[in-house]
């Protein structure tokens, strides 16, 4: 079997998982730590090897078995160290579904400032940044189906929060959710809304990281449930963007409007309050409403157990190349 790079690139490491856009299909993929490689700490991991067709779990990894220069070579699902690690794989958004597994392990979600929902099993795709939906969770049934970006990821605790989620009057029990495995084609998205102010210049907060721009126009969907039903159907320009709090503030005056205010567990049914992107004044740098993200991605995995992830530990530098193969 021969083969013919069709791309490569490098980027520097978070811990988190890496999903790259790659020009076409691609048959085989290989990483280097590059940072590891020149190092000699036992269990550091410094190459990876996956082909199409194989589970990302049977990506082969190449680690310091001991503290030399020595390898030895395991798959990231076996693992060593008493620990299994991400592995890599293939996202085409034209055939891969966007919607992860089911997981029927949320045992509690709490009252705090921002929620924190604690499950019965750690998955390994929750991790900071990652976006979760909730399905069915008793006594916090009007979290369900939305979408929330969460942080402050804890392993050892069983834990996660909804980052941008408002508090909950009462705490939910037992449900499921979902770990989004990517999100859709077109940028930007159609968001939910957690939180509205009653200002001059109303403050949105959204449940998911946004990626809007100032400068973008939005319209407002809020139903009854939620109160503020003057902002319904108000398209607003977005004159300010915080990033820290997930926030777009709009010219609109809410200052004389109800209050916003997220429904309870007994409000449900309900249609969910979202602003959806509208387009963009002159002169701004993006169609925010029409440009198309869709494609094949390489997927470079985050277990958490950074020492064998091909995604690498924080500051370490990641060099990869993927390719087409053809036999003789």
């Amino acid at each position: 079997m021969n083969g013919t790079i069709i791309q490569q690139g490098s980027f520097v490491g978070t811990g988190y998982t890496k999903n790259i856009r790659i020009r076409s299909d691609f048959d085989w993929v290989k990483v280097i730590n590059y940072t590891n490689i020149t190092g000699s700490t036992q269990w550091d991991a410094v190459e990876w090897f996956w082909m199409d067709g194989l589970d990302s779990t049977d990506t082969l990894v190449y680690y310091h078995a001991a503290a030399s220069q020595a390898l030895s070579v395991s798959t990231v699902g076996v693992g060593y160290n008493s620990k299994t690690f991400g592995g890599i794989s293939k996202i085409d958004m034209s055939k891969d579904s966007a919607i992860g597994a089911l997981y029927s392990t949320i045992t509690a979600i709490s009252t705090a400032a921002t929620p924190v929902v604690t499950v019965s099993a750690w998955n390994n795709k929750l991790q900071n940044n990652a976006i979760v939906r909730l399905i069915n969770v008793t006594n916090a049934q009007q979290l369900g189906g939305i979408d929330f970006t969460i942080g402050n990821c804890n392993p050892s605790a069983k834990t996660f929060e909804l980052s941008y989620m408002s508090q909950l009057g009462v705490a939910g029990t037992t449900g499921s959710y979902r770990v989004l495995n990517f999100q859709g084609e077109f940028y930007p998205k159609t968001r939910y809304i957690s939180a509205i102010t009653k200002a001059s210049q109303a403050v949105v907060t959204l449940t998911v990281t946004h990626d809007y721009e100032v400068g973008g126009y939005v319209r407002f969907n809020v139903p009854s449930a939620y109160g503020m039903t003057e902002i319904n159907g108000q398209v607003g320009k977005i004159v300010a963007i915080d990033t820290t709090n997930n926030t777009i503030t709009v010219d609109i005056d809410t200052t004389g409007y109800t209050t916003f205010a997220f429904p309870a567990t007994t409000a449900v049914a309900f249609t969910p309050a979202t602003v959806t992107p509208m387009g963009v004044e002159a002169g701004g740098t993006t169609d925010f409403a029409t440009e198309n993200f869709g494609g094949i991605y390489l997927s470079l995995e985050s277990s958490g157990n950074n020492e064998g992830d091909p995604c690498g530990a924080s500051s370490d530098t990641i060099y990869w190349m993927v390719g087409k193969s053809f036999n003789v």
